[in-house]
C-alpha cells in the first residue's frame, strides 16, 4: 500500500510540474504587409512561433526606437527633415522587416544591419508607402539603423510604423561620442553621384564627410543645413542662422525648436562657399557678422567651452572667405577660445573631369572624411 501511495504522489508531482511550464508569446500591436536583403546574425534558439508585430514609431520613443539626428513629431509620426535623420532599433526576428513612410516627394534612404551598410538604396515616392527593408532573414538578433539621404528642400519625410516577425528589444543606447555638424551642400552630399545638376537622385548625405566621419568615430551626430545654404545672402530661402536652432526645415510651419539638451563633444562647421559664390549679394562686413553670430549662437546653447571646428580648403574659389572666417575666429579667441580651423584637400570635381565644378564625388568625399576624422581624433584626445 505504501508503494502505491508513493507512485500516486510521483505521478501527481509530474503533472503539476508540466502544467506550470507555459511559453510566452510576444503580444502583437497589429499586422503589416511584409518586407529586401540583409546579414546573417547571431542565432536564436527559442522554438516558439513568432507573430508579426507592428509598432507606431512615435508611441515607442525612446523605449524601442532611438531617433537619429534632429527629429520631431508631426502628424503622429517621426518627422525627418534633415539629411541623415531616422531611427535605430533592435529585434530578435526572422523573415521580413518593413517600415511605413510618408514623403512629400521622392526621397532616398540607407539601411545599416548589425553595423554594415546595405547595398540596396531604398526610395519612397510622394505618398504613404511600405518599404521592405529586409526579406527572408534567418532567425536571429539584429540591430537596424535606417536613415534618410535627402535634404529638407528636396523632401520631408515621416516615419510612421515598423513591422517585423519577432520581438522588438529595448532601444539601443546612445553612442558615447556625439558630433554636431552645421553645413551646406558638402555635408549634405549634394550631387555626390555626379550628375549635371544637383537633385534627389544624385545626392546622398550618408556618403558625405559628416556622416562618414561620425561612422568612423562610432559617434552619434546631428547634421543641420542644406545644399546652397549661406550665412549672409538674405535673398536665399533661408540662411544658417534661421535654421540652426530648429528640429527641421525652416520652410515649414510649426517646426519646434531643438532642445540642445545633449552637449556635443565637438561642433563641426563647413560654411562660406555659397557666400563667396554670391559675393555681389552680400558684403564682407555682413558675412563676418554672420560668422560671429553663428559662433555666438552655438556657444550660447552649449557653453563657451564647446569646441568648434571650421572646415575649409575644399573649394579654391572660396579662399578669400576662408580668410575672413579665420580672422573672425582669431578675434574671438582662436584655439585659446576653443575655435579650430581644419584644412582639407580640394575635393570638388571640375567640369573638365565630368563633375559640376562645385561638389566632391563619392571617392573625394571619402578622402575629405578621412582627413576630418584624423583631425577630430587628435583634437578629442586633448
Amino acid at each position: 500500500m505504501k508503494h502505491v501511495k508513493r507512485t500516486l504522489l510521483a505521478v501527481l508531482s509530474l503533472l503539476l510540474s508540466l502544467t506550470s511550464c507555459q511559453a510566452a508569446i510576444p503580444a502583437s500591436e497589429g499586422t503589416s504587409t511584409l518586407p529586401s536583403d540583409s546579414e546573417t546574425p547571431s542565432e536564436a534558439t527559442d522554438p516558439t512561433p513568432w507573430e508579426t508585430v507592428t509598432l507606431n514609431v512615435v508611441n515607442h520613443l525612446p523605449s524601442v526606437f532611438l531617433p537619429v539626428g534632429r527629429t520631431y513629431t508631426r502628424n503622429g509620426s517621426l518627422a525627418c527633415d534633415f539629411t541623415c535623420t531616422g531611427i535605430r532599433f533592435s529585434a530578435e526576428c526572422e523573415g521580413d522587416v518593413s517600415v511605413y513612410i510618408r514623403s512629400t516627394s521622392k526621397a532616398y534612404f540607407t539601411l545599416y544591419v548589425n553595423g554594415k551598410r546595405a547595398d540596396q538604396r531604398f526610395s519612397v515616392s510622394n505618398s504613404f508607402e511600405w518599404i521592405t527593408l529586409a526579406q527572408d532573414l534567418p532567425k536571429g538578433t539584429y540591430d537596424f539603423e535606417f536613415v534618410k539621404h535627402s535634404q529638407y528642400h528636396m523632401a520631408t519625410v515621416e516615419l510612421q510604423k515598423v513591422s517585423l516577425t519577432g520581438i522588438f528589444h529595448p532601444a539601443p543606447e546612445q553612442r558615447k561620442l556625439f558630433i554636431e555638424y552645421y553645413g551646406d551642400s558638402i555635408v549634405n552630399g549634394s550631387n555626390i553621384h555626379v550628375g549635371t545638376k544637383t537633385n534627389t537622385e544624385n545626392s546622398d548625405g550618408t556618403l558625405a564627410y559628416g556622416w562618414l566621419t561620425a561612422q568612423a568615430l562610432n559617434a552619434d551626430c546631428n547634421i543641420v543645413g542644406r545644399g546652397g545654404l549661406s550665412l549672409s545672402v538674405e535673398s536665399e530661402m533661408d540662411i544658417m542662422n534661421d535654421v540652426f536652432d530648429l528640429c527641421g526645415s525652416s520652410q515649414l510651419q510649426n517646426v519646434p525648436t531643438y532642445d540642445f539638451a545633449r552637449i556635443p563633444d565637438v561642433v563641426v562647421v563647413n560654411m562660406g562657399c555659397n557666400d563667396g559664390a554670391r559675393a555681389t549679394q552680400t558684403t564682407v562686413e555682413t558675412f563676418k557678422a554672420r560668422v560671429t553670430e553663428l559662433i555666438h549662437n552655438i556657444r550660447t546653447k552649449y557653453g563657451d567651452d564647446i569646441r568648434i571646428v571650421w572646415i575649409y580648403g575644399y573649394r579654391r574659389d572660396a579662399k578669400e572667405y576662408w580668410d575672413y572666417i579665420k580672422e573672425v575666429m582669431e578675434q574671438m579667441g582662436g584655439e585659446y577660445g576653443n575655435l579650430y580651423a581644419c584644412q582639407v584637400s580640394v575635393c570638388y570635381i571640375p567640369k573638365s573631369e565630368g563633375g559640376d565644378g562645385y561638389h566632391p564625388d563619392v571617392k573625394n568625399a571619402q578622402i575629405m572624411a578621412n582627413e576630418v576624422t584624423a583631425y577630430l581624433q587628435n583634437l578629442l584626445k586633448t
